[in-house]
């Protein structure tokens, strides 16, 4: 994930809800292995791709996953991401 550090496997588990506003600050809800919960705070960047990436998905306000969007064209799926759409293949 872009200005994160965070394990693939967190980084897909994200859902919509995961990433929220308290403050100034927007925060990202990652899970870790062992059901351990970290809030790491958004780069400024990070937060204008994300809030970009869902309002062109559509995916305001909602708690289900992150859809894939496809290397070859730029039309975003109905189904969330998964490890082959993040390794690119």
């Amino acid at each position: 994930m872009t200005y994160t550090f965070a394990r693939i496997s967190a980084a897909l588990a994200l859902k919509v809800g995961d990433y929220q506003t308290r403050g100034q600050l927007t925060w990202l809800r990652l899970r870790e292995k062992g059901g351990q919960i970290i809030d790491l705070p958004c780069h400024h960047q990070l937060k204008h791709y994300l809030d970009a990436y869902i309002a062109a998905a559509g995916l305001s306000g909602q708690r289900q996953k992150w859809r894939a969007v496809p290397l070859a064209g730029r039309q975003v799926s109905y189904f969330p991401a998964i490890r082959a759409d993040a390794y690119g293949k």
